[in-house]
């Protein structure tokens, strides 16, 4: 596969990655949840760098989840057009695996995702391989969870706000100079999913750990 284009709108970044022809070109926008008036500017911006049009796409990807809701619709609706429109397989890679990837530390490492509400979502890592299912907790939890390990490592757009908050309570390491690296993991773990199990099913949705607010509101109303 020459050309792949990766997308992942899960937390405030826009982080926008193309493959083409052997050539990684990248675009991370950070004004905050405004991702659908920046997505297909520069997607297009992307693929003029690339010199190759929409149509010369192998493969797309994106992050499923955990993440924003609404950010996680638009990337994958966006990609999902495209792919129906185009005959283009479409394949979606879960967040955190993307920020956890491609890290060499002798300990836990630990992507992080701010989950509003005071409550991060995250996963455990050792030795490149997830020893916790994706979780949604509390502050307090997290400081339970991590008490009793040693030499961890956080990253992910949103490591330094579980940095700061743990300080005086749990010691870690904080991983701040691998944004840059999130678009390229993205496109490669997309291959390899790709490779393994071959493109999504037509019905595959967003990864949800919680549950929405309109969910939220029409369970109490009944």
């Amino acid at each position: 596969m020459k050309n792949i284009l990766a997308i992942d709108t899960a937390t405030k970044l826009l982080i926008i990655s193309l493959k083409s022809n052997g050539n990684y070109y990248y675009e991370i926008i950070d004004e905050g949840f405004t991702h659908s008036e920046n997505i297909i500017p520069t997607i297009e911006k992307l693929l003029s760098k690339g010199n190759i049009t929409i149509k010369d796409l192998d493969l797309l990807v994106c992050t499923r989840g955990p993440g924003s809701f609404t950010g996680l619709r638009i990337s994958m609706s966006t990609l999902k057009g495209i792919s129906l429109g185009l005959n283009i397989p479409l394949v979606s890679i879960p967040t955190l695996d993307v920020y956890a990837e491609n890290i060499n530390f002798d300990g836990i490492v630990i992507p992080i995702i701010d989950a509003r509400k005071k409550s991060f979502y995250l996963s455990l890592y050792t030795n490149g391989n997830k020893i916790t299912e994706d979780l949604d907790l509390p502050f307090n939890e997290v400081i339970k969870l991590l008490k009793d390990k040693h030499k961890i490592l956080l990253t992910g757009p949103d490591s330094p706000l579980l940095h700061n908050k743990l300080e005086g309570e749990i010691n870690t390491k904080l991983d701040v100079n691998r944004i840059d690296q999130y678009g390229i993991n993205l496109i490669n773990l997309g291959i390899r999913e790709y490779n393994n199990n071959g493109p999504d099913k037509i019905d595959q949705g967003p990864l949800y750990i919680r549950k929405s607010e309109a969910e939220i509101l029409h369970e109490s109303s009944k």
